[in-house]
């Protein structure tokens, strides 16, 4: 059978509708998003004007089976969940070359969206939504369907402003046979469970089937994540991510994020995050819990009223029935056909991560409590960096900041030693004359960053007193023995020296980069100028007339002219490459620079703070 064929075969086996073209049927608006495979557009039903959104595929993308596989699988799940926290497939409409996944039109936005804008949730209003999500749940399990990806990003609300949320993406879901199981390393690092990891992860994988509770590991995440605007489990490689999933270690931290939050919500998530399956909460259990128990009966009270409103909507549309789940584990013969699905949604390295999971990733929104980020790069308390994301010239340049600091920290404590003894301290006691260079103590003489808020330089000596009054008197005996207390090496002496003095020595470097970085600019729209002169006069320089069969040195002359111009334009060429990689480097060393001059700044205004709360004005 050829491949149009094969195509043709397929295409049938999922539509219900054909036509010429869909603008017959809908009117296509706005993308709403796009994956791998496929497109998701906002539209309109001509007929009726309801809206919808549409997941375009192209036809010959059918030719590879796990796409296919999958695509099957999701579309026959589809059309057989009928529930009003599930997502609707009204039809699958063909044209000449694409297919069209019509579902119902969900306006409300991402969970995922809301969580970003006003999380982390209190505990009534992530009960409220909780309580939809197990319902939804229960009902998946009870029809023996597992979704393999439930995360804040496949939750969307109705409407805006509507409680109301769905579950969406079936592309990772599957038919649960109990005796087969279910293979495959699907999912989303951030929420997939342990057993899927040790089954079919890269590491020495078991290939022991798994089930449900896959997706009560995933409730369990969800739950936490709700709860705080963290991850229970976090790292910026998929590997190291999926090596504490492994571990299934957690904790709630930090306590300024969970110190509210009741015990029977964290003895929930703790009863979710259990390692092994089967000791893991089932969805019954859930339920049945003391900290949603009443939510989740509350909800399920409401449940008729919504099912009736989602009946009449699927009478509307035309959609079919409820169908029995059994019918479509009858079609698949074992779970294991719809491995191919499973690569599909597999946790590939080189597969585009989603947008939550870069969110988790890239802006790291629950770092290590002793860790904040300043420009770029991560700061610690101690002043190591963390440079996960910092290009290599940037990194080259911190690293040599952080070795400076470390030999300034050992000269110091070598110069504590040596002032015990009766020689002079390590900082001078006067600062350095005018113009005589740039001292520790002497502040900077150049532009570049704002100046410090008005402060007398760390190394000299406290101002005198203006007048004789006990207020000035006493501010001048709290500056001296600040003075006095960072000289001898007192608590964040070696923090607050450091940063100060690199702040110093930094300024006139700021500068000299902000300058270069501009003269190399002025210098490379020369040669851009330069290099289109030379193209236009090569290429617009008028045909020479023609010469008579004798002129043949008169004409290899004109030829070694042009080449000759060719040349000097690729050599100009060339060299503008070499000046814009040049200016990359300075923008990256002026970054570093910078970087550390935010962080000086930071604590340079703690000790303004410390000072004031001593007795200062």
């Amino acid at each position: 059978m050829s491949s149009e064929a094969i195509i043709e075969e397929r295409v049938k086996s999922l539509v219900n509708v054909t036509v010429d073209d869909i603008a017959l049927r809908y009117t296509i608006k706005e993308e709403l998003g796009s994956g791998a495979q496929a497109t998701v557009y906002k539209g309109l039903h001509k007929k009726t004007s309801a809206k919808v959104a549409i997941k375009v595929i192209e036809a010959r993308e059918l030719e590879d089976d796990e796409l296919y596989d999958a695509l099957r699988m999701e579309v026959n799940l589809m059309r057989q969940l009928k529930h009003p926290n599930v997502v609707s497939l009204q039809e699958v409409v063909r044209d000449k070359v694409s297919i069209f996944l019509v579902q119902e039109c969900l306006a409300g936005g991402e969970l995922f969206d809301k969580l970003l804008a006003k999380g982390p949730f209190n505990e009534e209003d992530t009960l409220a939504i909780f309580a939809q999500v197990a319902c939804g749940l229960d009902y998946l399990h009870a029809n023996d369907v597992v979704h393999r990806d439930l995360k804040a990003e496949n939750l969307v609300f109705v409407a805006k402003g509507s409680p109301q949320i769905k579950f969406i993406d079936f592309g990772g879901a599957a038919p649960y046979n109990p005796a087969e199981g279910l293979t495959g390393l699907v999912g989303t690092p951030q929420y997939v469970a342990p057993e899927v990891v040790i089954g079919y992860g890269d590491t020495n994988p078991t290939e022991k089937p798994y089930g449900k509770a896959c997706d009560l590991w995933s409730l369990g995440v969800l739950l936490y994540v709700m709860l705080s605007k963290m991850m229970p489990f976090r790292a910026k490689e998929i590997d190291l991510l999926l090596k504490q999933v492994v571990k299934g270690k957690f904790f709630f931290k930090p306590e300024d994020r969970w110190s509210k939050i009741s015990p029977s919500a964290k003895d929930l998530i703790t009863k979710l995050l259990e390692k092994d399956p089967a000791k893991r909460l089932t969805i019954a259990q859930v339920k049945e819990h003391a900290w949603a128990k009443a939510a989740i009966a509350n909800y399920e009270a409401n449940l008729p009223k919504l099912e009736a409103k989602l009946n009449k909507q699927l009478k509307a549309s035309g959609g079919g029935g409820m169908l029995s789940i059994s019918n479509l584990l009858a079609k698949s013969s074992s779970s294991k056909a719809v491995k191919g699905d499973g690569e599909v949604k597999a946790i590939a390295k080189k597969s585009k991560a989603s947008r939550e999971q870069q969110y988790w990733y890239a802006m790291e929104i629950s770092p290590p409590t002793d860790m904040q980020k300043v420009g770029g790069v991560r700061v610690g308390e101690d002043g190591t960096f963390q440079m996960d994301n910092a290009p290599p010239e940037m990194k080259a340049i911190l690293e040599e900041i952080q070795r400076q600091k470390a030999a300034g920290a050992s000269a110091r404590t070598s110069g504590l030693d040596e002032s015990s003894s009766g020689k002079p301290p390590p900082y001078p006691l006067t600062s350095p004359a005018p113009g005589a260079g740039r001292g520790r103590g002497q502040p900077p003489v150049s532009s570049g960053p704002p100046p410090l808020p008005a402060a007398r330089p760390p190394g000299g000596p406290p101002p005198l007193p203006t007048t004789n009054d006990a207020a000035s008197s006493e501010m001048y005996r709290l500056n001296a023995e600040q003075d006095a207390f960072y000289r001898t090496g007192g608590a964040n002496a070696s923090d607050a020296m450091d940063t100060l003095v690199l702040l110093q020595q930094k300024d006139e470097e700021i500068q000299q980069l902000s300058q270069t970085a501009m003269s190399q600019s002025s210098e490379i729209e020369v040669l851009q100028a330069q290099i289109a002169t030379l193209r236009v006069g090569s290429q617009s320089a008028p045909a020479p007339p023609p010469l008579p069969p004798s002129s043949g040195p008169q004409l290899e002359a004109v030829q070694r002219e042009l080449d000759a111009a060719n040349a000097r334009a690729e050599r100009a060429e060339a060299l503008l490459e070499e000046q814009q990689t040049q200016q990359i480097k300075l923008q990256a060393k002026l970054s570093a620079v910078t970087t550390l001059y935010t962080e000086a700044m930071q604590r340079e205004a703690t000790l303004k703070v410390m000072l004031e709360h001593a007795g200062g004005p």
